[in-house]
């Protein structure tokens, strides 16, 4: 009697990756087959764009460690609730959403400071929820342990890993550009402006309609 071989279905084969993904944040060895990580990226529940240019940043904070500014536009294709996100990049892969004080206007982090009500961390902290369909767009904060390495020039352009946790603890993961700017110091002091959505403190970068572009010019603090 012949054997009939049963292909997985889109849901099966989601959690297959979504277990190995785990399994694979905790340090273990395993290998995903390249199909299904393609398969399950067509239809996972979450679209996220990173943006580009000067709208995706890491600085060097005092007295050690980095800080981390990302423009993201997520997009919901399903039911989701997001309770966490996580970043790497291949110098750290201890970098976590700074934490503000409920009353803050702003959110200060080192000597960024940026209007609270486009900072997603507090949304995501408390359960960012999404119905297909709906697009939230704004900016994550966060901190690494580890210093921009010496290496690392001012202006290089670095990858940098998303992965987003949802409400069945699946990882949904993206990659963008992250821009190294050495021009922030520590110790730099400055007057908060009115801001797009994807403008960052300095000037140099907004979010137009239709995608990130760079500002013409630069404003020195």
């Amino acid at each position: 009697m012949p054997t009939v071989k049963r292909s997985l279905t889109k849901s099966e084969m989601a959690a297959h990756v979504a277990r190995a993904e785990n399994m694979a944040a905790t340090g273990v060895n395993i290998q995903i087959r390249e199909e299904w990580e393609e398969s399950c990226a067509r239809h996972k529940a979450l679209e996220i764009s990173v943006g580009g240019g000067l709208a995706t940043f890491v600085f060097d904070l005092a007295p050690g460690g980095a800080g981390y500014f990302i423009s993201v536009r997520l997009v919901g294709q399903a039911l989701t609730t997001l309770l966490d996100c996580r970043l790497t990049t291949s110098w750290d892969d201890n970098i976590v959403l700074a934490s503000f004080n409920d009353d803050d206007h702003s959110c200060r982090l080192g000597p960024l400071q940026h209007p609270r009500v486009q900072v997603l961390n507090p949304r995501i902290q408390n359960s960012l929820r999404f119905q297909s369909g709906q697009m939230i767009e704004g900016v994550i904060l966060a901190t690494g342990v580890k210093p921009i390495p010496e290496p690392y020039r001012h202006g290089q352009i670095v990858p940098i890993k998303l992965a987003f946790v949802d409400q069945n603890y699946n990882q949904i993961r993206e990659t963008g550009d992250l821009f190294v700017d050495r021009l922030w110091k520590p110790k730099r002091k400055f007057v908060p402006r009115s801001a797009g959505l994807y403008d960052r403190p300095n000037p140099r970068a907004v979010y137009q309609p239709g995608g990130f572009e760079c500002a013409a010019s630069a404003q020195k603090l």
